[in-house]
């Protein structure tokens, strides 16, 4: 469900995807998930062609896909191995959207929470700065959706994500809305460790209120404080589970 919404907002269709794409996206969600462990050799070309009942330039082209985005390293007569989390592309559309959907990992979502405190109070900062008239009422709008009663918490999460692009959009610093896929896929991955723990609680939906305030009165300082507290608050709410889990990937 997470890695549709994913493709869903960022707006990139994903139908009649050609048989060597969807085998890249089988392995690709085995490697993200773990089933692939790094350093892993996997089948070569002919064993995969059989085992997937494809061609085997549809495996080789599959395979050639995932070592592009930095999940896979082809070496002659030595094999394919599966590569470490460390090595991911983790910028990539596809990675990002595997990564939605795979089982919640408390790490990866300290991770990723760690990343976006480091850039998105600076974009709110400059959205409070630079936004336009239309920006602000888009912010205004979706922001509204978000806190609405009658919204489902699936609902809830679409919002919540389309808010936190918009702050991006409105920095109009085109570096920090190229980071909407990261911001996507975070929030898409905390949803089933934060939200899942404690859903949006009102808490959180008035600090998101008051930020939106912020924005719309141009108090760039407030935005910037209260957009570090939307974060913060998610990444607290996962230290005591966090601290029970291992590490899965490497880092």
């Amino acid at each position: 469900m997470n890695e549709l919404m994913f493709y869903d907002l960022k707006s990139t269709y994903r139908m009649n995807l050609c048989m060597s794409a969807q085998l890249a996206t089988e392995l690709g969600r085995q490697i993200v998930s773990g089933q692939l462990e790094p350093d892993r050799i996997i089948d070569g070309d002919t064993a995969l062609a059989v085992k997937f009942n494809v061609c085997r330039t549809v495996a080789k082209e599959a395979v050639q896909i995932l070592a592009r985005k930095g999940l896979l390293e082809v070496r002659r007569k030595k094999g394919t191995r599966v590569r470490p989390f460390k090595d991911w592309l983790l910028l990539d559309d596809d990675v990002l959207a595997w990564l939605a959907s795979a089982e919640p990992n408390y790490q990866l979502v300290k991770k990723l929470l760690e990343f976006r405190l480091s850039i998105e109070p600076k974009a709110a900062k400059l959205a409070a700065q630079n936004a336009t008239s239309v920006d602000i009422e888009k912010i205004e709008s979706i922001c509204a959706q978000m806190m609405s009663t009658a919204s489902s918490v699936q609902t809830k999460l679409k919002f919540e994500a389309l808010f936190h692009n918009e702050i991006l959009k409105a920095s109009k610093n085109e570096l920090l809305v190229g980071m909407d896929g990261l911001a996507f896929s975070s929030i898409l991955i905390c949803s089933q460790t934060t939200n899942h723990l404690t859903e949006l609680n009102s808490n959180v939906f008035q600090t998101y209120k008051a930020l939106t305030n912020a924005i719309v009165n141009r108090d760039h300082q407030s935005a910037e404080k209260l957009c570090e507290e939307v974060l913060m608050s998610k990444l607290n709410q996962i230290q005591t589970p966090m601290q029970d889990e291992e590490l899965v990937f490497n880092a």
